[in-house]
């Protein structure tokens, strides 16, 4: 699974600017952002997401470009992620267990089977095609 990784990796080069400290809750919005506009994986990318800023008219923009209609893997990725950490944030879940508990939850043999599928392999990719002409996506 080291192809979704490196799209993630390649998309958040785009859309970062170089940032000096950050103070305070404000850090987090960028993790926050990501997460909200394009997905909850990049919080599970082995990345400081805080130490960074990033354009959020670009981030809207590979989200448009994205779309709705994300393959079921993925909506099922996310909505583990998510879950985990709402259970997080509300006390349920102590921050030791969450990735144990994630990973127990992610459904890997269809992530396996994802991969073979081009689709939903390469569907981070599709926000590439702003920083080509958006009329071609």
């Amino acid at each position: 699974m080291t192809f979704l990784p490196l799209i993630l990796t390649t998309l958040l080069a785009r859309i970062s600017v170089s940032h000096g400290s950050a103070d305070g809750v404000s850090c987090m919005r960028a993790p926050l952002h990501l997460a909200l506009l394009i997905s909850p994986i990049y919080l599970l990318l082995p990345v400081q997401l805080f130490k960074k800023s990033y354009n959020r008219h670009t981030m809207l923009s590979i989200s448009q470009s994205l779309g709705n209609k994300k393959p079921k893997i993925i909506l099922d990725i996310e909505t583990a992620i998510w879950r985990n950490l709402f259970s997080l944030a509300s006390g349920l879940l102590d921050p030791l267990d969450l990735l144990q508990r994630l990973s127990d939850q992610l459904p890997w043999n269809q992530i396996e089977k994802a991969l073979s599928i081009d689709s939903d392999r390469t569907w981070f990719s599709l926000g590439k095609c702003i920083s080509q002409k958006p009329t071609f996506c």
